[in-house]
Formats: C-alpha cells, sequence, structure tokens
C-alpha cells in the first residue's frame, strides 16, 4: 500500500488500534485489503474477526469507520474522528458473537 497516498486512513486506522488496546480480549494488526489500509480485528480466542476500513460519506461529509457486521452487511461504525466510539462497537460485536 502507498502510505502518503493513503495517510489519513493509516492515521485513523491507527488511533482506532490504540482504543482498541481497552479490550483485551481482542488483536488487531494493519493490514491490506482491496489496495487499501484495514484493520484486521480477531479474538484472541480464535471465534470472530472483523475488517475494518475508512470510507468517506458524502452524505455527512465525513470519513468513517466502515465495517460488516457479523452477518456480513455492511455498516458506517463511527466517524473516524472518534476512534473511541468505534473501538467500543466494534468490541461489543466481536465480543457478542458466540464461540463455536
Amino acid at each position: 500500500m502507498l502510505l502518503s497516498a493513503h495517510a489519513d486512513r493509516v492515521t485513523a486506522l491507527r488511533a482506532l488500534q490504540v482504543a482498541l488496546t481497552d479490550y483485551p480480549p481482542l488483536a488487531c494488526a494493519l493490514v491490506e485489503a482491496d489496495g487499501y489500509p484495514a484493520l484486521s480485528v480477531s479474538r484472541v480466542d480464535g471465534h470472530g474477526s472483523r475488517t475494518i476500513r475508512c470510507a468517506y460519506l458524502r452524505d455527512t461529509g465525513d470519513w468513517w469507520f466502515t465495517g460488516t457486521d457479523r452477518h456480513d452487511l455492511p455498516t458506517w461504525i463511527a466517524r473516524t474522528r472518534d476512534p473511541r466510539n468505534a473501538a467500543r462497537v466494534v468490541a461489543l460485536d466481536l465480543l457478542k458473537e458466540p464461540k463455536a
């Protein structure tokens, strides 16, 4: 991935990565998804994961964290300027997923 071309996305994803440290049952890493930076978030017990991306929502004029829910439906998680809220939403979704 071209870091300079995606610097804003990488900065937002790193802020989310830091916010997710408040949830020890989760681990995350910066990854590439379809040519764009993303954050792979996984339960440390191996029972669930999500790939979080950044996308511009023209309706609000803001960048948002996006992903899919546990049913693979697209979701707008939270504005990138609010990584703590995004971390809470991602953690609640992943941690309520039943263990297999």
